[in-house]
């Protein structure tokens, strides 16, 4: 998978998961929600390749590595890859329905 989809999905699915908790929480009355637009860091730790193949037109990507293995595929050609490992963290601010007894967005 690509660098720049893995961050994109990551994101995506994680603030996703934050809004329907907030919902679910006021809807079963299990709490009073996530207050909106909670600013939350999103770390980030992930090994990479950097590899260049002869294969299609000599470009070089950057893949986030599957460390169980699975989808792999084997492909003629040369290639030469180069294991790296990114840290960093990614604020994010976060709109959820609001909180129980506050305003709902």
């Amino acid at each position: 998978m690509e660098l720049k989809e893995f961050i994109e999905k990551s994101i995506q699915e994680i603030t996703t998961a934050i809004h329907s908790s907030s919902k679910k929480m006021i809807e079963e009355n299990t709490g009073n929600g996530i207050p909106d637009h909670q600013e939350i860091n999103i770390s980030f730790d992930i090994a990479v390749s950097a590899g260049d193949t002869t294969e299609n037109s000599g470009s070089a990507t950057i893949k986030v590595l599957n460390t169980l293995g699975l989808g792999a595929s084997s492909k003629s050609g040369k290639e030469t890859q180069e294991v790296n490992r990114l840290s960093f963290v990614v604020p994010v601010k976060v709109k959820t329905i609001g909180s129980k007894g506050g305003s709902v967005y």
